[in-house]
């Protein structure tokens, strides 16, 4: 078994809707990954029905050390491949997600959308390091963003995506952490 420290949040593409099967073969053969989802509201001219859609198309996310993640592909023939980080220090190398990021990641997509209420403070300045202190987002860190006078904190895993949630000034608090 590989030393915990080793163990890292990797990048893998799939092909196209093939996302969901190639999550759980990875799981099926004891890797951990992570398949973001959202649940969307589909209209059709009858019905309407909530369902869960891929969030990043074509991208599962794996936490193993390098050598099961890229085993999974070559020793167990799962067909998916890694995103390379051509912006990092260690340019052309696996992309690998720091933890907390992907932690915060992870958290913020478990919680159902809640909407809150704005209040305005100058306390707070978009682009400021903050930490929610209340309610269901609860430890999550991100970055302050205002957009058409609505507070928003926004979580991102660097060079991939970024998701942002309306928030009450007073669920938040400014720190002074880089993550």
């Amino acid at each position: 078994m590989t030393d915990n420290k080793d163990v890292k949040w990797f990048v893998a593409k799939t092909r196209a809707k093939q996302e969901k099967a190639i999550c759980q073969q990875i799981t099926d053969v004891g890797v951990e990954a992570f398949l973001p989802l959202r649940k969307e509201l589909k209209v059709w001219r009858n019905r309407k029905k909530k369902v869960e859609t891929v969030l990043i198309p074509n991208t599962l996310f794996i936490h193993a050390c390098k050598a099961d993640a890229v085993g999974l592909h070559n020793d167990m023939g799962i067909k998916i491949s890694f995103l390379r980080d051509i912006t990092g220090l260690n340019k052309n190398q696996l992309m690998v997600i720091p933890d907390a990021q992907m932690d915060n990641f992870i958290r913020f997509l478990a919680v159902d959308e809640e909407e809150y209420e704005v209040e305005e403070d100058a306390l707070y300045m978009s682009g400021d390091r903050v930490m929610v202190n209340k309610g269901p987002f609860k430890g999550i860190v991100g970055d302050l963003v205002r957009l058409d006078r609505k507070n928003k904190v926004l979580v991102r895993l660097d060079n991939l995506i970024a998701c942002s949630v309306q928030i009450s000034l007073d669920a938040i608090e400014k720190i002074n952490e880089n993550i």
